[in-house]
Formats: structure tokens, C-alpha cells, sequence
């Protein structure tokens, strides 16, 4: 089909894939189809969120979501994951609160397709969401600061997950716990939970990394310096096996918070290289404060060495501090319905509200979308958030 096609290209050929899903949102525009717009709106968004392009992506998905409602069926699969982008897009912007706000819902349409259609949610893989989705939620409070409710997602999935034996989403949960207690300055309670992962059996190389790492920036945040060098150490060399692929992400942060534990201790060179090094291995950190203070770090850090660096370092880090901010502020902006009316209006226009099944039936033949019955009709497309 076309937007499979579209999506296949996204990353080779941006531009072809583009042009693929823009075929594809006219037929189902001639043919009047709000399901298929939605479908087509979807598969741009997505490939806005690869392009880091967050705003295009949030006014695709809004306008998916706008036609998906106008639909004669509910397609849970793609309202779920409309709802988790439109959720990524503002906690990337810390707007957390409508995070919250859209997490919730994806939440209530992956209840729905769960108790309608369990034997597509499990072919698809989607019940994985069931712990996905919350623990995301309470990610975004955690950014809140409302540890209290993300406490009270996490301990209930703390429970579930144990009894379970469902060891990867009970690693994800309590690295998550230690780092809402490492947070709240209770840093025995953030080691005890961050333990539990480290002394577990069967835990992906991933997750142990990653508890590895927390382990290192609560010790850091303690001042135990020795301690948390050899935790640093050790999620690297995990995190930097070929054989485990973990992200290039993930690395940088590692090389960030090691190379402000050598800054902390006078090590001021072993800094530099080890921040070059997570920029050598991941560069592209212009859309995350978190990871851009690494230029902070550096100017700092050749201010010490009195460097000619530190001016260039300081202008990298305020440049991409007011782009952030000025996104941030846009993004801001397009979660106020008045704004998008404009555009979600225009683009109304240009659809009736009634097609007949002659039309219908040649959309899907010309889209080779497969008709998977039982009220959801269409491939399930799944996006992650």
C-alpha cells in the first residue's frame, strides 16, 4: 500500500515517503474516508517525529485525531498511539501536564481495543502497552514533581509485574522508582530500589545498564566519588557492547554524568574527553536541555583551562537554550485549540461528511489495505512513543 510504502522509505528517502502518504491522504480525501485520512495523518506524524520536526507532528496528529472521531468506526490501535505521540511531543517540550492528560486517554482507548479485540492486541504485540503507557504517565509526573502519583501508578505495577515474573517491565519500574527517590533526596531508598534490579536474575543487559548508571548518579549525588566512578565504568562498558545494543543515546548520558563526576573531582581534561566522547557517539541533543547542558559542562570546564573554547562552547549552549525555549513557547501555543482552528477548519472544509460504498470500496483496492473486521477496519498502525 501506500503508506506502508511511505513508511518503508522514511528513513532511506524522506522526501519519496512523503510523497507516498500525500498519494495516499488524496485518495482517501476523494473518497471521503475520515478513517483512512486519519490513517494517512498518522503515518505523517510519524515520520514528522523522525524528522525531530515536533511541530509538523503535532498537527498531524491532532488532525488524525480530529477525522478518526468523525469516523463511522474507532480505530483503538491508532487513537492509542495518536494519544502517546501527542504525549512525547509535550513532555519533549515539559509540558507535562498535558502529557498526563493524553496518556490517559491512550490508556482508556488501549482498555477499550484490550477488552474488544484481545486477540489483535496480542497478534500485534500491543499488550506490552499495558505497562508502557503508565509507566510513561508516571514519568511525566515524576517531571512534576508529583512523586506522590507517580508512587501510586508505580507500586501497583510493582506488585502486577512481580507476580508476573515479568522481569523486564519490573526492572523498567524500579529504576524508575530509584529515580523518583534519588529525586526526592532519599538516596538509601533510591540505592535499595536501584539494588533490587542489579541482584535480580534474568535481567536484560538494558535495564542492568541503566541501573548501573542511576546507581553512579546517586552515589554522585551522595559525593561517594570512588563508588559511583566504578558504577559509571561498568554501565559503559555494558552500555558500549555491540553485543547488548543499547542506544547511542543512552551512551551519551552515560559519558555526561562521568565526565561531570571528573569535573567534580578536579579531573578537568578526563572531563572534556569523556563529554567529546558522548558527543562523538551522539550528537543530537539540540532538542533536549538535559542533554544540551553538555556544552554547559564544556564552557565551564575550558573557562578552568582557560581555553578559547569556552566562548564558542557558551554560544552552542545559549543558541540552543533560546531555540528550545522559543519551540517550547510554539508548542505552547499549538496546544491552544484556538490556535489550531484555523488549519483543522480549512482542512475540514475540503471534506463531506457523506461518501458512498462505491467509493469506499475503490479507496480500498487503490490503498491495498487489508480489511481486518470486527469493527477495526485497516492495518493496525502502531507508533512509538
Amino acid at each position: 500500500s501506500l503508506v506502508s510504502e511511505g513508511l518503508a522509505n522514511t528513513k532511506a528517502n524522506t522526501q519519496l515517503a512523503i510523497d507516498n502518504i500525500e498519494q495516499a491522504f488524496q485518495l482517501a480525501k476523494k473518497a471521503k474516508s475520515f478513517w483512512h485520512i486519519s490513517f494517512t495523518q498518522s503515518a505523517m506524524g510519524h515520520i514528522s517525529m523522525g524528522q525531530r520536526d515536533y511541530q509538523a507532528a503535532f498537527v498531524n496528529y491532532t488532525d488524525a485525531l480530529e477525522y478518526l472521531k468523525k469516523a463511522d468506526t474507532t480505530d483503538y490501535a491508532n487513537l492509542m498511539a495518536i494519544h502517546q505521540n501527542l504525549a512525547k511531543i509535550n513532555r519533549k517540550f515539559e509540558l507535562n501536564k498535558d502529557a498526563v492528560r493524553h496518556y490517559r486517554l491512550a490508556q482508556e482507548a488501549l482498555l477499550t481495543y484490550k477488552d474488544r479485540y484481545p486477540d489483535i492486541l496480542i497478534a500485534r504485540n500491543h499488550q506490552k502497552k499495558l505497562i508502557d503507557i503508565p509507566f510513561y504517565m508516571a514519568n511525566s509526573y515524576m517531571d512534576m514533581g508529583d512523586y506522590e502519583a507517580a508512587g501510586k501508578i508505580l507500586l501497583p505495577m510493582w506488585d502486577k509485574t512481580r507476580k508476573d515474573q515479568d522481569i523486564p517491565a519490573l526492572a523498567k519500574v524500579l529504576n524508575l522508582c530509584g529515580i523518583i527517590q534519588k529525586n526526592a533526596g532519599d538516596l538509601n531508598e533510591a540505592e535499595y530500589y536501584l539494588g533490587l534490579v542489579l541482584g535480580a536474575e534474568g535481567v536484560k543487559p538494558s535495564h542492568r545498564a541503566i541501573a548501573l548508571h542511576n546507581m553512579g548518579a546517586t552515589t554522585l549525588a551522595a559525593g561517594d566519588y570512588d563508588r559511583a566512578q566504578g558504577y559509571f565504568s561498568d554501565a559503559l562498558a555494558m552500555k558500549t557492547d555491540p553485543e547488548n545494543k543499547i542506544s547511542k543515546r543512552s551512551q551519551f548520558i552515560t559519558h555526561l554524568d562521568m565526565g561531570e563526576l571528573y569535573y567534580r573531582t578536579g579531573q578537568t581534561q578526563k572531563a572534556i574527553d569523556s563529554w567529546n566522547a558522548g558527543l562523538s557517539t551522539f550528537d543530537k541533543v539540540e532538542g533536549e536541555p538535559e542533554l544540551f547542558e553538555v556544552y554547559n559542562w564544556l564552557q565551564k570546564a575550558h573557562i578552568k583551562l582557560q581555553s578559547d573554547k569556552a566562548l564558542e562552547y557558551n554560544d552552542t549552549y545559549a543558541s540552543l537554550y533560546k531555540e528550545w525555549t522559543a519551540e517550547q513557547q510554539r508548542q505552547k501555543a499549538q496546544n491552544n485549540s484556538l490556535v489550531l482552528q484555523r488549519a483543522l477548519d480549512a482542512r475540514k472544509m475540503e471534506i463531506e461528511a457523506e461518501f458512498n460504498e462505491d467509493e469506499q470500496l475503490v479507496l480500498y483496492l487503490e490503498l491495498g489495505i487489508l480489511v481486518l473486521g470486527a469493527g477495526i477496519s485497516g492495518v493496525l498502525l502502531y507508533f512509538k512513543a
